[in-house]
Order: structure tokens, then C-alpha cells, then sequence
């Protein structure tokens, strides 16, 4: 859409009398964006963050400190991190204000620096293997419990509730599944239970190498993996070396923002498998085992494999068109703001916590008594009122104390001590 934008703003500045709204239409923009942008405003993406404390050019210099640590052999620990940004943060604003950094500060921003160097380094390896749109693939694995669905709604004209009574069958199925950023899919490989993965996944490097319709335009293949074990295994590598395929890794614990698969396709397919098996269910379907499985799976796949969500996976996690600003963006904000501390005053809490003593009620009474004369703005009507209000306390819990003591005396047990 940014790209429609700069070319509707370079028509506006050939032609200043067209109309904003006609324009728009024309290139396929909203209108109040276009509007904002005439008026010198800047996108998001553009505005530096507002919640962050530390500023880009001290972010610079923290990044800087660590790298100086690590070239003279000096183990950087997060704690370090923390202090560095804590020092940074005091010589900014000075003693007085005692900003620091967040309890998880240390965490995000290795996180966010880390997503950094992954879309750098990506961006690297794209440019200097000359990878096309069509030869950047992702692959992962989704597990399937052969015969269990989900909770659906069924609409009827009757108030008492319909159930329709699933056959669990507890047993598991692996798909291994891959995409590309130009839309395409490679054919379905399952692993059924008691399989080992490690061996099956060199299996599906050979499919993948193979699979004639793949069509690569380029001399070499950029495969986007996670981090699993069975990705990285020597035999796994040399395969890939020997067939012009890159291996790329993910960061770890970020796959659900970086992984067109997980971002994309997966819920798709899972919710299509659910329809599938309610639909065998109403099909008096009584065992679900593994045939059943793989008689549907492949519709299933059909359905949730569709050219446009294979793009929009690629697009919404950022490779294509590349834009790491999106995903850093979503990761700052996810980051909460610092709340401030609640002003000091006068009157603090009580050392005792709940006042249930008459000697404790007494030491608050007086605390609060004594706030309530020296504050000048308090209302003086107000200020009465809750003078009254503590000696009715006073007065009352001195009675409750006595009628306690008198019935403990008539009932011949010792009466209890107030202090």
C-alpha cells in the first residue's frame, strides 16, 4: 500500500487541482491516509517510539559497549546489559529522576536485536545469491490427532442440546509440510506414529530436491527452517550442500511471528481437518483410524493450501516484499511503558498492616488525625467529618471490646487482654 501512496502523491504533485478522493480511487488507496501524507505527515513506521526509554543513538552506543566486550574476550551477561542501559539511562536524565530499565527490558532487547540480525543477515544471503520470489521456500512440521475435532455449533430449531458423539482415536500423524513465497506447495509427507523423524526428514529433503514441478528459476534454493534438531544434523547439511540448498534458521520462540507457515497456513488446516472429521461423524462414520485419515487429508490440504494464503504468509511475515520495520514495530509494541510510582505523601501505610487492636487503632487514628490538620487544602467542613468519624471508630470498637469482656466474665472464662 506505501508504494500506491508515493505514486498517488507523485501524481497530486504533477496535477495539484485533481481531487484527493478521485485520486485515491485511482490508485487504490483510503483516502484519509492519502490526506494525512499531503498534509506532512509521516508513517508509523517513520515515528520514532514514544514508550521506549532508551533512544536509537543510545541503543547504538549499548550495542557498541557489548560488541567492544566481546572483541576483548569479556563475557557479557544480561545483568551487564542491564546495568550499561541503567548508567546510559542516569547520565540522559541525570541522579534526580533514577530511570531505569524494565525487570524484562534485558530480554526484549536481545529479542528485538536478535530479529534484526535475522532479517540482515536474510536480506544478505538473498542479495548475494541472487535468490528469486519463487526459490524462497519454508517448511515445518504440524502434528494431527488422527481422530479428534473440535467443538462446533449446531443450529436447530429445538432448545435441548444436540451431541454428536466423536470416536476419539488418540493416535498421532506428523505432516511435513512447504511453501514458497511465489505461492507454490510441495506434495504432502506424512510421517505416521512410531517413525522416526531424524530419518524421515532426509527422506523429505529428497522430495524436495526432486518433486519435478518445483520449477526453481535460480541456481540455488533458500529453505527457511526452525530450529529442530533433525534440521541441522550433519547428514542433513551435507545433503543441502550437495543439491544448492540453503538451509536458513529462524530465531528460536519467535516462529509464531516469523514463520509464514505458522503465521498463515496451519490454523487453515487445522480447522479444515476438524470439518473433515464432523463430517464423517455425521456421516455415521463410527472408527477413525488412519486410513480415514489419509483418505481426507488430501482435501484438507487442497482447501488450506491456497495460492493467496501461501502469498499473504510470505507477505504478512515480512520476506516478501522484505520490510523488517513491521515485525520490529510489533515487537516494540508489545512492550509495556513503565508506569510510574504514586507520588509520596504524608501519610504512610500503618506498621501494623490492618489495624485489629485498640492500641494499633489508636497509633493510625493519631497518624491520621494529625495528616488532616497539617494539610492546608483539605476542606474544612471535610476535615470535621473525618475527625468525627475517627473518634465514632474509636468509641465503637471501645464498646464491642467491653461487651466482649462483660460476656466473658459472665460465662466464666478469663476475660481476653486489648492492647
Amino acid at each position: 500500500m506505501e508504494g500506491n501512496i508515493q505514486e498517488a502523491l507523485r501524481y497530486i504533485e504533477g496535477f495539484p487541482r485533481a481531487k484527493i478522493a478521485t485520486v485515491a480511487r485511482e490508485f487504490g488507496v483510503p483516502r484519509g491516509p492519502l490526506s494525512y501524507r499531503l498534509e506532512g505527515r509521516t508513517t508509523l513506521s517513520d515515528r520514532p517510539p514514544t514508550h521506549a526509554k532508551l533512544t536509537a543513538p543510545n541503543e547504538k552506543a549499548l550495542c557498541r559497549y557489548i560488541d567492544r566486550l566481546h572483541r576483548i574476550n569479556l563475557a557479557m551477561r544480561a545483568e551487564f546489559v542491564t546495568d550499561a542501559a541503567n548508567t546510559i539511562l542516569e547520565e540522559r536524565c541525570g541522579p534526580e529522576e533514577a530511570l531505569t530499565v524494565g525487570r524484562k527490558w534485558t530480554v526484549r532487547f536481545f529479542k528485538r536485536h536478535e530479529v534484526n540480525i535475522y532479517f540482515q543477515r536474510l536480506s544478505t544471503i538473498l542479495i548475494e545469491e541472487g535468490i528469486p520470489l519463487e526459490d524462497i521456500w519454508n517448511m515445518d512440521e504440524i502434528g494431527f490427532r488422527i481422530g479428534i475435532g473440535k467443538d462446533q455449533f449446531i443450529v436447530t430449531k429445538r432448545k435441548r442440546a444436540h451431541y454428536f458423539g466423536i470416536p476419539e482415536n488418540r493416535e498421532s500423524a506428523t505432516a511435513i509440510e512447504s511453501i514458497s513465497a511465489g505461492g507454490r506447495v510441495i506434495p504432502a509427507f506424512l510421517i505416521l506414529s512410531a517413525q522416526m523423524h531424524m530419518a524421515k526428514y532426509l527422506e523429505w529433503l529428497e522430495l524436495f530436491n526432486n518433486w519435478p514441478a518445483q520449477g526453481s528459476l535460480g541456481k540455488r534454493r533458500l529453505l527457511i527452517v526452525d530450529d529442530h534438531g533433525s534440521h541441522h544434523t550433519k547428514q542433513s547439511i551435507q545433503y543441502c550442500d550437495d543439491h544448492d540448498i540453503i538451509p536458513f534458521g529462524m530465531p528460536p520462540n519467535l516462529t509464531h511471528i516469523l514463520q509464514p507457515l505458522n503465521v498463515m497456513v496451519f490454523q487453515p488446516l487445522k480447522h479444515y481437518h476438524a470439518k473433515a472429521l464432523g463430517i464423517m461423524v455425521r456421516d455415521t462414520l463410527v472408527h477413525i483410524g488412519k486410513l480415514e485419515f489419509l483418505s481426507c487429508i488430501g482435501h484438507v490440504r487442497d482447501q488450506a493450501f491456497k495460492e493467496s494464503t501461501m502469498r499473504s504468509a510470505f507477505k504478512k511475515t515480512v520476506i516478501c516484499p522484505f520490510n523488517p520495520q513491521a515485525v520490529l514495530e510489533i515487537l516494540a509494541a508489545r512492550q509495556p511503558g513503565s508506569t510510574p510510582s504514586p507520588p509520596s505523601t504524608a501519610l504512610q501505610s500503618s506498621p501494623f498492616g490492618t489495624p485489629v487492636t485498640l492500641r494499633q487503632m489508636n497509633k493510625v487514628a493519631d497518624k491520621v488525625a494529625r495528616v488532616i490538620q497539617e494539610d492546608e487544602i483539605l476542606d474544612p467542613d471535610l476535615r470535621c467529618e473525618m475527625s468525627r468519624f475517627i473518634r465514632g471508630s474509636l468509641i465503637g470498637y471501645g464498646a464491642d471490646t467491653n461487651e466482649d469482656r462483660l460476656r466473658d466474665e459472665e460465662n466464666g472464662r478469663a476475660p481476653c487482654t486489648t492492647t
